[in-house]
C-alpha cells in the first residue's frame, strides 16, 4: 500500500499522460500547478521516473522529485498496479525539484500551441551539456528470485493481504511485500499474535520473484521494479475455519484477563477493547449476538439455552447489550406491559438470574430514564462483584428479584428456569 517514499513512472504521448494503463489524463491539466511541465506536449513517447515525496489526499495531488527520463514508454511499477484505484484520484502533480531534473528538449517536450510553459530557470537545475542532444536510454532487464523468512509479528495484515518491508541488497532499497490472501482483513492485525499460535510458527516462508529494469545512463542507475509476485504456503494455510480458531484463542486468553475499565457493564467495543488500545478489534465481531454467541462457545456455558432465549427477547432497538467480563455474563432488556426490566444472566457460574424492573412512567422519556438506571445498576453489580452479593440481596431493594435455576439432565430445568422469569416479566 503505500507510494511515498518510492518511485512511480509517468508516460507521456502527446498531449496525455499516464499513471497506469486505464487511466490518462492531458499534459496540461495534471501539471496545471507546476512550472515545469504545465502546457507542455510530448513530440515522442516518453517517460520520466519520478520519486513520490507526498501524497494531498484532501487535493488528490502527489508531489514528486524526478530521478530519471527515458526515451521511450516504458513500464508502470507493481506498486502503481497495485494502486490503480488511488492513482485514479490523482488529478495534480507537482515537481519539487531536485539533483537531476531534465532538459525539455532532451524530453522531447515543446510548447503546447495553446499554452506557453511558465518556466522559473532560477528554480530548475538544467544539465550544462547541449540540452538539444536526446539522452540515449540504455536499459537492462532483470529478474531476482528471493526466499525470505519473516516474523509474523512483524506482518500488516490488511484488506486481502498481509505486507511488510524487506531491505533487498541487490536492489539497496527497502521493497514492500504483498502476499495476497481474500480471507485476511484488516482486523486481523490486533491478534496476528494468535495466528502465530495457531499456525505454530514464529516466521512465515515468502517465495518472491522482482522484475526490475535498470537505466544504464551516465546520469542514473535506478533500478525500477517493474513487477513483483510474492507467495506464502503458510498464508495460504489461513482459512475461515483457522480464524475461527484463532479468534476463539484470543476471546478464552481474554476471559482470564482482570477487567481494568471503571464500568462492570461495557459495549462490544468496550469489551473487546479491554486491556488493548488497537482500533481495529473493535471490529473483530461484527455484531453484539456473535460475540455473544462466541462467548458462550468459549465459555462451554451452563446456560446456553437460557442465554439464547435471552438474546431473542432482548429490546435491542433501545438498548445494546452489555458485558462484563468476570465473571462472564451479559445484561438484557426486556419488556413488559407497564415496565422494562434488565435481567443479568451469567455463562457459567451456578449464579441466579438478577431482575431489576423499571416503570415506564412517561415513554417520551423512557430511554434517557433506562440509560440512568442502567448505569445506576452498573455501579450495584460493581460493588456485588468488588464485595460479595448476601449483603446487596438482604437489602431487598424495591424492583430487584432473583429467578433461580435448576440444573437437570432434561430440558425441565431450562422450562421451569423459562416459566419463572417469564412470570416475574408482567
Amino acid at each position: 500500500m503505500k507510494l511515498v517514499g518510492n518511485y512511480i513512472v509517468i508516460r507521456f504521448k502527446g498531449e496525455l499522460a499516464s499513471l497506469h494503463d486505464k487511466y490518462t489524463i492531458e499534459i496540461s491539466q495534471l501539471f496545471a500547478k507546476d512550472f515545469f511541465l504545465a502546457g507542455l506536449i510530448a513530440t515522442r513517447p516518453c517517460h520520466l521516473q519520478v520519486e513520490v515525496k507526498k501524497y494531498i489526499e484532501s487535493e488528490n495531488e502527489l508531489l514528486v522529485r524526478i530521478v530519471s527520463y527515458n526515451e521511450e514508454a516504458g513500464q508502470f511499477t507493481y506498486l502503481q498496479n497495485e494502486n490503480q484505484n488511488l492513482l485514479t484520484k490523482i488529478t495534480s502533480i507537482r515537481i519539487t525539484g531536485g539533483s537531476e531534473t531534465m532538459s525539455l528538449y532532451a524530453m522531447g517536450l515543446k510548447d503546447s500551441p495553446s499554452k506557453k510553459p511558465k518556466l522559473k530557470y532560477d528554480q530548475v537545475k538544467l544539465p550544462i551539456e547541449d540540452s538539444k542532444k536526446p539522452i540515449e536510454s540504455k536499459i537492462k532487464k532483470h529478474q531476482l528470485t528471493l526466499n525470505i523468512n519473516f516474523s509474523i509479528k512483524k506482518l500488516t495484515f490488511d484488506k486481502g493481504c498481509v505486507f511488510f518491508e524487506y531491505k533487498i541488497t541487490e536492489l539497496d532499497s527497502k521493497v514492500e511485500i504483498v502476499v495476497e490472501n481474500g480471507f485476511i482483513d484488516p482486523v486481523h492485525d490486533s491478534i496476528k499474535p494468535y495466528f502465530s499460535k495457531i499456525l505454530e510458527l514464529e516466521k512465515i516462508n515468502v517465495n518472491v520473484t522482482i522484475e526490475y529494469s535498470q537505466n544504464t545512463d551516465h546520469r542514473s542507475s535506478i533500478k525500477t521494479i517493474t513487477d513483483l509476485k510474492a507467495s506464502s504456503n503458510d498464508i495460504d494455510r489461513i482459512t475461515p475455519e483457522l480464524i475461527e480458531r484463532v479468534k476463539y484463542k484470543y476471546l478464552k486468553n481474554k476471559i482470564r484477563q482482570d477487567n481494568l475499565n471503571e464500568k462492570s457493564l461495557l459495549t462490544k467495543e468496550e469489551f473487546l477493547q479491554l486491556n488493548d488500545g488497537s482500533e481495529n478489534i473493535k471490529e473483530l465481531y461484527e455484531s453484539d449476538e456473535a460475540l455473544l454467541e462466541a462467548l458462550t462457545n468459549v465459555t462451554q456455558t451452563k446456560h446456553h439455552q437460557h442465554l439464547l432465549f435471552l438474546s431473542e427477547i432482548h429490546d435491542h432497538k433501545t438498548m445494546r447489550l452489555r458485558f462484563i467480563p468476570r465473571p462472564i455474563s451479559f445484561m438484557f432488556l426486556v419488556n413488559g406491559e407497564s415496565k422494562d426490566y434488565f435481567v443479568w444472566e451469567t455463562s457459567d457460574t451456578k449464579e441466579a438470574t438478577y431482575v431489576w424492573s423499571n416503570p415506564i412512567k412517561d415513554i417520551e422519556k423512557r430511554k434517557p430514564d433506562l440509560m440512568k438506571r442502567l448505569g445506576e445498576i452498573d455501579l450495584i453489580i460493581t460493588r456485588i462483584l468488588n464485595e460479595g452479593k448476601n449483603q446487596y440481596i438482604e437489602e431487598s431493594e424495591e424492583g430487584f428479584t432473583r429467578v433461580r435455576h435448576t440444573y437437570l439432565d432434561n430440558s425441565d430445568g431450562f422450562n421451569r428456569w423459562k416459566k419463572d422469569l417469564l412470570n416475574t416479566i408482567i
